[in-house]
């Protein structure tokens, strides 16, 4: 069985069929349905077949029905525009002849301009002085791992998550919808930029709705919480490694009927805002 950082390598190898036609698997471990960050980095990767000179700026994209793992997922790429800063790109995903997801990317051709960003956020621990993942998994196991939640984590996962202030899920208490995050690739990878991008859009997805669910003393873990993205957009700002430590600041300003948002910066270790991220999903 291929670990999780193969399977989702392997799951961006994207095989082109037919002109601006690509076909991708999409089945990682344990995942029932197709996880939403999977099928935005692939289609990110579809997007980058069919350009130049140009690195990925933004991207807005919808879930319109939930994907089949099991099912190959076909990725068809239009051009909407190639002009000699810009180019627009539509990527439609198809399951069983059905659209299942959509998405509007930009590109542009890097140049110098004026600067200006919010800094990172002040008296933030380290990764290197934070639990990882399996070290708070550990911690859980001894005061009895409940089954639903054992099955997410021995499916493991690419990218390793440090929380600064790891939530304590047998006890949760009502907080402000805010949470910090180190993230980064579990191995080094190819210096390519669209995999690069493709990588953190997979990432940007994790752990984001789960803060509307805070003030609410509530997790994604709650078996009687339904948690499910309606969009996703994503803003690159600047060059990155996703094989390297990026802190992943999250807020949520509002849940009401049925819905919450959610809002996310990401930044280098040095401080530099390098992506935006918002996302408006289901809560039930």
């Amino acid at each position: 069985m291929q670990s999780s950082k193969n399977k989702l390598l392997s799951n961006l190898k994207l095989i082109e069929i037919d002109n601006n036609l690509y076909k991708a698997d999409s089945l990682e471990p344990g995942w029932k349905r197709i996880f939403g960050g999977l099928i935005v980095a692939q289609g990110v990767v579809a997007a980058y077949k069919t350009i130049n000179n140009l690195t990925l700026h933004s991207l807005h994209s919808y879930f319109i029905q939930p994907g089949n793992p099991l099912v190959p997922i076909i990725f068809k790429v239009e051009n909407l525009k190639d002009g000699k800063s810009f180019s627009t790109r539509n990527i439609s995903a198809f399951q069983n002849n059905k659209i299942i997801f959509f998405m509007s990317a930009s590109f542009h051709k890097k140049e110098n301009g004026y600067s200006y960003q919010d800094p990172m956020p002040k008296n933030i621990k380290g990764p290197d002085n934070l639990l990882n993942e399996d070290q708070i998994i550990e911690i859980m196991i001894k005061k009895g791992l409940p089954e639903n939640l054992k099955t997410i984590w021995d499916r493991g996962r690419p990218i390793e998550y440090r929380p600064v202030r790891p939530r304590n899920l047998y006890n949760l208490k009502a907080k402000k919808p805010k949470q910090y995050t180190w993230m980064k690739f579990k191995e080094k990878l190819p210096i390519s930029i669209a995999l690069h991008h493709a990588i953190l859009s997979y990432a940007s997805d994790y752990t984001l709705l789960d803060t509307a669910l805070m003030p609410h003393k509530l997790s994604v873990f709650n078996k009687d919480v339904m948690v499910a993205s309606l969009d996703h957009s994503l803003w690159i700002h600047r060059d990155f490694k996703a094989d390297d430590w990026l802190l992943y600041v999250q807020n949520s300003p509002l849940a009401f009927g049925g819905r919450a948002i959610a809002k996310g910066s990401i930044y280098t270790r040095n401080g530099l805002l390098v992506a935006s991220v918002a996302q408006e999903g289901i809560i039930r």
